[in-house]
């Protein structure tokens, strides 16, 4: 199990190593990541309504622990699924169904979560959910990645010097995750309805 995580880390190490030998821009590099987390705001969803109740450092404090709190969720419920997939990909592939099931984890609801919470939402974050919408079928990932090219509507874009020029007019956001909750609406109605009704029943077997 620590193999994952060996391997990230390698990652992150090797990412990182061109920079080791100019310490000044290894010390920018996380000087502008620092100022990312702390100060930088775009495109946020529920960030927006948490930094209206509360001061910034503790909505995003707040944020993060709902994350963590999602995130050890999905690890938990990973950890009580059932391990024999044998049968599951016989079923599941007979309904026509992707068999991939159980092996995949649930990445587009923890990338989902971290792009619900995160104060900066740039179009190209939707990136890291495809991979998962395409084993897991869902129309709000894929409506999200379409509704967040409605970020790029702003004031410098537009040239308007009535708007920051990061900033957005009023009706970007609600448009942008009002089109989302209506997927994720849809999804959850679809996955309640019954498969079954209106199917035809099977014919009998022709006899020899």
């Amino acid at each position: 199990r620590l193999l994952p995580w060996a391997l990230f880390a390698g990652t992150l190490g090797v990412l990182y190593l061109p920079f080791a030998p100019w310490r000044t821009a290894a010390e920018a590099g996380m000087t502008s990541t620092a100022t990312m987390a702390l100060e930088w705001e775009f495109n946020p969803a529920l960030f927006d309504v948490a930094n209206a109740l509360l001061p910034n450092v503790w909505a995003r404090l707040a944020c993060g622990g709902a994350l963590l709190a999602f995130c050890g969720w999905c690890w938990m419920r990973q950890l009580r699924q059932p391990r024999d997939n044998m049968s599951r990909r016989d079923n599941m592939s007979r309904n026509g169904d992707s068999s991939w099931g159980d092996e995949v984890p649930r990445g587009d609801w923890i990338f989902g979560a971290l792009l619900l919470l995160s104060p900066v939402v740039n179009p190209w974050y939707l990136i890291w959910v495809l991979p998962f919408a395409v084993v897991y079928r869902s129309a709000w990932a894929w409506t999200a990645s379409v509704a967040v090219l409605l970020s790029y509507v702003t004031g410098l874009n537009l040239d308007d010097a009535r708007l920051h020029p990061y900033g957005h007019p009023w009706w970007v956001r609600p448009v942008e995750f009002g089109l989302i909750g209506l997927a994720l609406c849809w999804d959850v109605f679809r996955r309640r309805r019954p498969t079954n009704r209106g199917q035809p029943a099977e014919a009998p077997p022709r006899p020899c």
